[in-house]
């Protein structure tokens, strides 16, 4: 539920609700490694990229332990704005065939989305067709 509402206030620009919901939904989840994703999306696509770091470095920490699915690793470094790296996850999804259509379509417009913020249109763009 906190969740779902914190991606609702942020789609309303509502960005500290948004971060207060998913600190939230991270709380009662127990730490669970998509909702610390979803927190550090909305973090770094609402410019706090050094809070969204923090999360990608925990993450990456986690994944040595448990699983943590590259899709959520890709759309978290998008988020933090390291575009190359978050391609380097895509491709790998890809090649793992851990890339699923219910959420590719989401992450492709989130890259996209990131992407096109910083006004860049290089050869990454095609990369995912």
């Amino acid at each position: 539920m906190h969740n779902s509402l914190a991606w609702a206030y942020y789609l309303d620009a509502r960005v500290d609700e948004a971060i207060g919901e998913m600190k939230q939904a991270l709380a009662t989840s127990g730490g669970d490694p998509v909702i610390r994703a979803d927190l550090a999306c909305v973090l770094g696509f609402s410019g706090r990229r050094d809070d969204a770091n923090k999360i990608v470095e925990e993450l990456e920490e986690a994944s040595k332990a448990k699983y943590v699915s590259k899709m959520k690793m890709a759309q978290t470094l998008f988020a933090a704005g390291k575009t190359d790296e978050a391609f380097r996850r895509l491709e790998e999804a890809r090649k793992d065939h851990s890339v699923f259509t219910q959420h590719g379509g989401y992450l492709l417009d989130m890259m996209v989305l990131s992407v096109l913020r910083r006004g860049e249109r290089g050869p990454e763009m095609g990369r995912l067709r």
